[in-house]
């Protein structure tokens, strides 16, 4: 009788949920740089006490801890708990798209059924008339005229099995061409729509009355997310540049976004937002390490310093006339977004509503369009590169609400190729390379007789000489820059010495020599470079040329 009592004490004890199944639709999709944040609604109805409200057909890459749900009706609903579960028993369907190619594929393979029982037809018809052009063998009672139209039944038959049997191949080729693109269309949907189950929110509510209430609830998804892209275009040195700004937006959720509200964001809802702590700093006794000597590799990181516009290292040579002659270029996009500035992002919300497919493919969407205020300047570095460079210098960048991303760059009506957008910078101005412009030539010359090797008492010296000649074949006056280097020492033993810069502008911290020209159309003008570097002849040196 006890245990009796246990049981019944225990069963009463057990709340009981009454379950109902509730699908939702999205609504509104934000899209950071990585992941998504997903928006749905939907209303059930509920009974009087507890029960559950099962969200079906929700993504595997939610993120569990960002699930936030809503109700109305708060005075008579109350959320008890709200949790996510795999769905390991609702198999996806597939889309119409991969129904609508297996068919195909099925009326393929039906049709190469028939053209193979067709050619085996005309193979067993072949088979007998060849088993049967003896045309008589023992009976000599046919006579001449008898054997030829015998002989010409047999061959017209026989021509025509072999025309139907070509016209047979021709149609199986056509087939098996259609059947392999069909194959690979339907393996690329495959392969893009992720067979993962799919998962339900489970939502624990209890209920003063029967009632009705709607739900909206948001979470992140990982598997999604967008990058930048930039068009560059001008329409020559006179005009600013004008910069179109768009989105690759991309997602494999698992979970098509239908017809959704869609923002861009350039936040991100997952990074570590713990403040960076301070452990005690410990003074101790420095043992130096063996001197470093200066490689190639030092060279390059050198040169790769004083040669970039970014961090400030030029001066602008050629700027834009006050009169500017603007032409708008209209790629066909609506770049009408509302643009919302918070304390840690910038959204972009797209006006029309979208839908993207679980594919995984880039689908891209226009944000913004700008026109920059521009200055431009010409730079060349023939160390390294023998091209000359058109380069924008755009001023106030940081008020473009821009982020570092790949760029197509158009200039006078032509793509002149790709380049990166970089604004991880703390620089007032923002340098764009417009591309190479093949009509300035630059060229850089070893000069024998500055060069030679020599010892001077326990030391060598090596001198170096290089001219660089300039010519502008465009019709127009231009500015350059001319950028180049020797070497900087890191060891007393070793001397570097400058002989000749024709009037360059020299940092001796750094090497740099820079030179600023003025070409009229046609012209060339030719600068000397020369340095020695001496140094112990025992020793081996790099990195002085």
């Amino acid at each position: 009788m006890r245990h009796i009592f246990i049981t019944v004490f225990m069963l009463a004890s057990i709340t009981i949920f009454s379950q109902n199944l509730v699908s939702s639709k999205i609504n509104t999709v934000k899209v950071y740089k990585k992941n998504a944040e997903i928006q749905r609604e939907t209303s059930a109805n509920l009974i009087s006490g507890n029960q559950e409200i099962v969200l079906t057909n929700i993504s595997p890459y939610i993120n569990p801890n960002s699930l936030q749900v809503q109700l109305t009706n708060g005075n008579d609903v109350t959320l008890l708990s709200a949790k996510y579960q795999r769905n390991y028993l609702i198999e996806k369907k597939d889309n119409p798209e991969i129904e609508q190619l297996k068919i195909t594929l099925e009326t393929k393979r039906d049709e190469l059924l028939w053209i193979n029982d067709q050619r085996a037809i005309y193979k067993g018809m072949e088979e007998i008339l060849s088993a049967n052009k003896d045309l008589g063998g023992a009976n000599t009672s046919f006579t001449p005229t008898q054997v030829i139209n015998l002989v010409n039944s047999y061959k017209d038959k026989q021509l025509e099995i072999k025309k139907e049997l070509i016209k047979l191949k021709k149609q199986e080729l056509v087939i098996n061409k259609e059947y392999t693109q069909t194959q690979n269309q339907l393996n690329e949907l495959n392969s893009a729509s992720n067979n993962s189950p799919t998962g339900n929110i489970v939502l624990q509510l209890t209920s003063k009355k029967a009632t009705n209430t709607k739900i909206k609830f948001t979470y992140i998804v990982s598997n999604a997310g967008w990058t930048p892209l930039y068009d560059l275009r001008s329409n020559g040195i006179e005009n600013n540049v004008q910069l179109k700004y768009k989105a690759n937006v991309f997602q494999s959720t698992n979970i098509d976004w239908k017809d959704a509200d869609l923002t861009i964001s350039t936040g991100n809802p997952v990074q570590n937002n713990d403040r960076p702590i301070l452990s005690p700093l410990y003074a101790s006794v420095y043992v130096p390490a063996p001197p470093m000597r200066y490689n190639e590799q030092d060279e390059i990181a050198v040169e790769e310093i004083v040669a970039s516009p970014i961090e400030g290292q030029m001066n602008m040579l050629s700027k834009s006339s006050s009169k500017r002659i603007e032409e708008k270029f209209d790629d066909g996009y609506n770049y009408n977004t509302q643009v919302d500035e918070n304390q840690l992002s910038t959204e972009f919300k797209i006006q029309n509503k979208q839908t993207i497919k679980s594919d995984g493919k880039e689908q891209i969407l226009p944000l913004e369009s700008y026109e920059l205020d521009t200055e431009y300047v010409y730079h060349t570095v023939p160390k390294k590169d023998k091209g000359v460079y058109l380069l924008a210098k755009i001023s106030n960048w940081s008020k473009y609400n821009l982020v570092s991303g790949t760029a197509n760059l158009f200039f006078e009506g032509a793509y002149v190729g790709k380049s990166y957008i970089n604004t991880n910078i703390t620089s007032e101005e923002l340098f764009l390379s417009l591309g190479r412009d093949n009509n300035i030539n630059v060229s850089r010359e070893s000069l024998q007789e500055y060069t030679s090797s020599k010892f001077v008492g326990s030391n060598t010296k090596e001198t170096f000489g290089y001219e660089i000649t300039v010519k502008n074949k465009k019709n127009i006056k231009i500015d350059l820059e001319i950028l180049d280097q020797i070497p900087v020492s890191r060891n007393k033993s070793i001397e570097v010495e400058l002989l000749e810069k024709s009037n360059a502008e020299f940092d001796n911290e750094i090497g740099k020599l820079l030179w600023k020209l003025t070409l009229n159309p046609g012209a060339s003008k030719t600068v000397k470079l020369n340095y020695s570097v001496k140094y112990p002849k025992k020793e081996t040196v790099t990195g002085i040329k």
